[in-house]
């Protein structure tokens, strides 16, 4: 609705996406070292696994023939899983990712948008936000190293 024609860019000139492709996907997070292989989510749906650091992470992409939503999340499962107060701490003192509580598992996630138009660069970012919530999570619900 801006009226500019043509491909949109940024103001720095990097190309704004309002889906992206599994392939483009999969290419940014190998470029920023996650080594993405592929996977299937609950639904049976084309997903990405990452590692990031010792941690296992999903990436799920939402949306059937374009993908205007992508999700992380990664699941730890814990003998002794911490409360559910100790879990909302995280989501009260913590932006951009939430965190909850399962009969099985304790899980972390975190979205993003992309319908209103983002850069690659923004979706480099995304996962690096999440790389570097992964630990301080664990620590925060004391999961063993």
């Amino acid at each position: 609705a801006l009226g500019l024609p043509g491909a949109v860019r940024s103001a720095d000139g990097d190309k704004i996406i309002t889906s992206i492709s599994y392939d483009d996907l999969k290419a940014i997070c190998d470029a920023e070292g996650y080594k993405p292989q592929d996977s299937k989510d609950a639904d049976g749906d084309p997903s990405l696994l990452l590692n990031m650091g010792t941690y296992k992470v999903a990436v799920l992409i939402y949306g059937k023939n374009e993908h205007h939503s992508l999700g992380l999340q990664s699941n730890f499962k814990m003998d002794n899983p911490p409360s559910y107060q100790d879990i909302n701490a995280w989501n009260v003192d913590k932006r951009y990712s939430r965190a909850y509580r399962g009969e099985q598992r304790i899980s972390i996630e975190m979205d993003l948008d992309l319908e209103g138009g983002v850069t690659p660069a923004a979706v480099a970012r995304w996962l690096s936000r999440f790389n570097t919530q992964l630990p301080d999570f664990a620590k925060h619900i004391h999961y063993p190293a």
